[in-house]
């Protein structure tokens, strides 16, 4: 009796639909399971809330402004050291030129210290320079002060001397002579001078 019962077909009950067996499909445990890797973002992280393009704008122009002010002082100081070092180390000598016998012009050749002197004989004899009263402008760091110098040379650079520098640049007038060398006997010109100035 219970077998019949089991292996009765079911009958439809009129007003009820029978539901579609469901097809089975196996799925891995849990704990095999992998999470999903999340999606990579892009460099312009547009998953992230963005400032409005005002919001954005605005500390640049800030920084703009006020980087600028501030950055000012500090290129203007570097171009001016380098215009400075620029000019030094392109100036030309200062040229002496003795286009008379013994008579050099200019007689008195003002020069800042740092900068260089070269004398020319454009007389066709052949001169050097003397400094005289054991004073000369020309004290190379590291080498004894040159009192003679030969003429189509330039100088090292000036440098002065201490009466000079502790006089606050007033006692600062270096008188020398022209030899000309190819005289004879070698014969001394009127000295003319230096005069330094800061």
């Amino acid at each position: 009796m219970i077998l019949a019962a089991v292996n009765a077909p079911c009958k439809r009950i009129p007003g009820v639909t029978r539901p579609s067996p469901q097809k089975y499909v196996p799925t891995r445990a849990s704990h095999l399971t992998t999470a999903p890797r999340p999606a990579k973002l892009p460099c312009s992280f547009s998953n992230t809330p963005q400032a409005s393009t005002k919001e954005r704008e605005h500390p640049m122009k800030t920084f703009g402004r006020l980087g600028s002010w501030t950055l000012l002082p500090l290129l203007a100081t570097v171009g001016w050291h380098s215009c400075n070092h620029a000019v030094k180390s392109s100036t030309a000598p200062l040229p002496v030129n003795v286009k008379v016998e013994c008579t050099p012009d200019p007689d008195w050749v003002d020069v800042h210290v740092g900068e260089s002197i070269i004398w020319h004989a454009q007389d066709g004899h052949h001169y050097s320079v003397h400094f005289k009263e054991g004073r000369t402008p020309l004290h190379p760091p590291g080498n004894p002060a040159i009192n003679d110098h030969p003429f189509e040379k330039a100088t090292p650079p000036v440098t002065a001397d201490d009466p000079c520098l502790k006089s606050g640049f007033t006692d600062c007038k270096f008188r020398y002579y022209l030899l000309e060398e190819d005289a004879t006997p070698p014969k001394k010109c009127p000295d003319p001078g230096v005069h330094v100035t800061p």
